[in-house]
C-alpha cells in the first residue's frame, strides 16, 4: 500500500495526538476507533504499541472481505493488508478487541464475494461486526452501478454477516 503524503502526515498526527494525551497525568485510558486500514495500516498500528494508556481496542472499518467489491467501492486497500493489522495486533496481544463494519450487498456483490467477507470475518475474529444492508445514496457513483441487490438478498446477507 502506498501513502500519499497527506496520509503519512495524518499518522504523524494521530500518533503525536496520542502520545500526548498518554503523557497526561491521571488514571484514564486512550480508546481510538474508527480508523480505516488506508490511515492505520500495520507498520502504523505497531508504532501505537508502546502508549500503555491505549486500550488494546481498535474499530477499524472492513467495508468488505472482497478485494472485487473493495476496488468497486474506490477502497485504497484490499484483504491482505487488513490481515495484515489483524496479525499485527493479534501478535501483539492475542485478546486484542477488534471491531468492524461490513456492508452487505454492495452493487455487484457475488456470492464469492460475499463468502469473502465470511472468511475475513472468521479469519480476524472480530469483537463486534456492524453489518449494514447498502443503500441507494442518490447522486453516489455506486447508486448508478449495474449489478443492485435484491433487498432480500441484502438483508439475508446482513443477518449471516
Amino acid at each position: 500500500m502506498k501513502n500519499s503524503s497527506k496520509e503519512v502526515e495524518a499518522f504523524e498526527d494521530i500518533e503525536s495526538v496520542v502520545a500526548a494525551v498518554c503523557e497526561l497525568k491521571g488514571d484514564f485510558r486512550v480508546r481510538l476507533g474508527s480508523l480505516e486500514p488506508n490511515v492505520a495500516d500495520a507498520k502504523f498500528i505497531s508504532k501505537l504499541f508502546k502508549y500503555d494508556k491505549l486500550c488494546h481496542h481498535l474499530h477499524l472499518s472492513l467495508q468488505s472481505g472482497s478485494d472485487a467489491v473493495l476496488s468497486s467501492m474506490g477502497r485504497r486497500y484490499d484483504g491482505n493488508e487488513y490481515r495484515k493489522i489483524v496479525d499485527v495486533l493479534r501478535d501483539f496481544d492475542p485478546f486484542y478487541g477488534i471491531s468492524t463494519d461490513i456492508i452487505a450487498g454492495f452493487p455487484g456483490e457475488t456470492e464469492e464475494d460475499f463468502k469473502d467477507s465470511l472468511q475475513l470475518i472468521e479469519y480476524a475474529k472480530f469483537l463486534k461486526v456492524h453489518a449494514f444492508p447498502y443503500s441507494v445514496r442518490p447522486g453516489t457513483k455506486a447508486a448508478s452501478m449495474t449489478g443492485q441487490i435484491s433487498k432480500a438478498t441484502k438483508r439475508h446477507r446482513n443477518l449471516e454477516l
